[in-house]
């Protein structure tokens, strides 16, 4: 049987069933343990949000990982945005933007615009990169992502030198080149 057909029943069940047994959850362990980065995907997705399994963000995390390490730019983005959050501690910012960036590369739909808010404003201090948080927000204003109007609010007020510019602009053309 093709895996493929495994998991979308298994997507199916999930999403639709508030408790979903435990046999479908050993089937999905199963493919993702198998190699299988979409079942990963899933089962870190079950574990974070307790669909299926108990709630267990280290569980997610491991299985977000091992997603991530075959590119997959949902893992990337949603082990991120827990890593923001403080689920594994301090928030840090320094651990999330190669996980953003990689869901970003891979055309997720709030990426690039939490990668510029990050570069922006954010990050703190150290972390504060004008010419990335404008390309990036450049990139969500050129996908007509979801908050491209606030991207163009904050691309707006922000007051870069005219290198800062010259650097930005070259940035956004070869992300928009390279990936859309």
């Amino acid at each position: 049987m093709d895996f493929r057909v495994i998991i979308v029943a298994l997507v199916l069940a999930i999403s639709g069933c508030q408790s979903t047994s435990n046999k479908k959850m050993e089937d999905l362990a199963k493919v993702a343990e198998g190699g299988d980065n979409y079942a990963q995907y899933l089962l870190g997705y079950s574990y974070e949000r307790g669909d299926g399994n108990p709630k267990d963000l280290n569980k997610a995390k491991y299985w977000y990982s091992k997603s991530i390490e075959q590119g997959n730019g949902r893992s990337a983005y949603n082990l991120a945005i827990l890593i923001l959050s403080g689920s594994f501690g301090t928030p840090d910012v320094k651990e999330a933007i190669p996980l953003l960036t990689i869901a970003a590369q891979q055309k997720h739909e709030r990426a690039p615009f939490d990668l510029g808010v990050l570069y922006y404003k954010m990050g703190g201090p150290e972390n504060v990169d004008l010419v990335k948080g404008y390309a990036w927000l450049q990139v969500t204003v050129h996908r007509k992502l979801e908050d491209q109007v606030t991207a163009k609010s904050i691309l707006s007020g922000l007051n870069l030198s005219t290198k800062q510019m010259q650097d930005a602009s070259k940035y956004t053309k070869e992300l928009i080149q390279k990936y859309g």
